[in-house]
C-alpha cells in the first residue's frame, strides 16, 4: 500500500475466498493452476488525515490484512481492515500505536476496489 492505494494480485477471481495454508481443499495438479484465472484489483486510499509518521503503517496493514483473512472475511473487508490499521498507524506518531486494537477495527467494512486488466 502507497498513496496510490493497495493492488491485490491473486489466482481466482477478486471475489472467491483468499486461500490459507491449512484449507483442507484438495491441491490442483500443476496443469489445473496454470488454467486458473488471476485477477487484480485496485483499491484507492483515502486521502489520509493529520499525519504524524508513516513508519509501521504496512506493517499495521498486513497485521489488519492477515487477521481478517484467517478470520474467513472477504478481500474487500480485508483490504478495508488493513487502511484502517495503517491510517491509525499514521496518525499516532509511533511505528505500532498503542491503542491499536482489534475493536478499533470495522471488520464489516468493505473498500471499494476496481478490477484490473491483466
Amino acid at each position: 500500500m502507497g498513496e496510490g492505494g493497495c493492488l491485490v494480485v491473486r489466482r481466482g477471481a477478486a471475489t472467491d475466498p483468499l486461500p490459507l495454508h491449512n484449507d483442507p481443499s484438495p491441491v490442483l495438479d500443476p496443469e489445473d493452476a496454470a488454467a486458473m484465472p488471476c485477477s487484480a484489483r485496485h483499491y484507492p486510499v483515502p486521502p489520509p488525515q493529520d499525519i504524524l509518521s508513516v513508519n509501521g503503517a504496512g506493517d499495521c496493514f498486513a497485521a489488519a490484512f492477515l487477521a481478517s483473512v484467517l478470520s474467513g472475511r472477504a478481500q474487500d473487508r480485508a483490504v478495508a481492515a488493513g487502511m484502517q490499521a495503517a491510517a491509525r498507524c499514521m496518525r499516532s506518531g509511533k511505528a505500532v500505536p498503542h491503542s491499536l486494537a482489534a475493536e478499533d477495527i470495522d471488520w464489516e467494512e468493505s473498500a471499494r476496489g476496481t478490477d484490473v486488466k491483466l
